[in-house]
Formats: C-alpha cells, structure tokens, sequence
C-alpha cells in the first residue's frame, strides 16, 4: 500500500488539537500525523494555534517545524490523511 504523500508543504499551518493519546495531532487544514514517541511530550508542549511548518523528510516522513522564543523545533511526523468531513467527536483533545 503506498503511502498518502502531503501537498501542502510549507509554512502558514497550525496545530488545531491533539489526540487523547497524545500520539496524533491534527492541523488547521484537518491533516492528521502520528507523531513520533520520542517527540510526543515536547511537541505536546507547544501552544496550540501555534505557526507551524511542514516539510518532506525521508522514507515518506515529514518535519513539523515550529519557532520556540529564540530557536525552532523539529518533529518527525508521518501523515496518516484528512478528515472528510467535520466528524461530532474524534477523541482529539482541545
């Protein structure tokens, strides 16, 4: 099965929620990525709403930037795909 491939790369993106887990973030343009576990409680830490960048890594993996005070951020993410449709619930924490 070949993997979903993002084409909004760039910058102008933000966090809009975080999974329950803590395991999965979804974007303001309704993209989900799994997040990797080494990069979970950092990448947690940063606000909400936050300006956030998004550009292609290896192996079908993307880096999910963001400018911290004096410095930018690195996560490895992996896109899983877009929400359809604005679902009632999907045990995204706000």
């Amino acid at each position: 099965m070949a993997l979903s491939k993002y084409r909004l790369i760039g910058p102008g993106h933000h966090i809009s929620s975080f999974s329950k887990c803590g395991g999965y973030l979804m974007l303001e343009d309704r993209s989900v990525w799994s997040l990797e576990p080494a990069d979970m409680a950092r990448v947690k830490r940063w606000a909400q709403y936050v300006s956030v960048s998004i550009g292609e890594s290896r192996n079908g993996t993307y880096w999910l930037t963001c400018p911290c005070q004096s410095h930018e951020e690195r996560a490895l993410v992996g896109f899983c795909g877009h929400l359809a449709e604005r679902p009632t619930r999907f045990a995204m924490a706000s």
